[in-house]
């Protein structure tokens, strides 16, 4: 059950980023794949962990990026 909520809070994330609430879609993203790599950590599911760890770093890139961008300073 916490993983559906997990993946609802990403999928929110998305929603949020084609609306252009770019911090706030980062924000959602980083949280969601923190736990979800923990998660498959926790039960033995590795490729799901790299797979969540390397979105996590993604996201953290994006979220520094998209800070310094003008083009969304509007709704950061």
């Amino acid at each position: 059950m916490m993983v559906a909520l997990f993946v609802m809070i990403s999928l929110i994330g998305s929603v949020f980023n084609a609306m252009m609430y770019i911090k706030l879609s980062y924000t959602l993203w980083l949280f969601a794949n923190v736990f979800l790599t923990l998660y498959n950590f926790r039960i033995g599911e590795y490729a799901q962990t790299f797979l969540f760890a390397a979105y996590l770093i993604i996201g953290i890139f994006g979220l520094k990026n998209s800070m310094h961008d003008k083009l969304f300073s509007k709704r950061v």
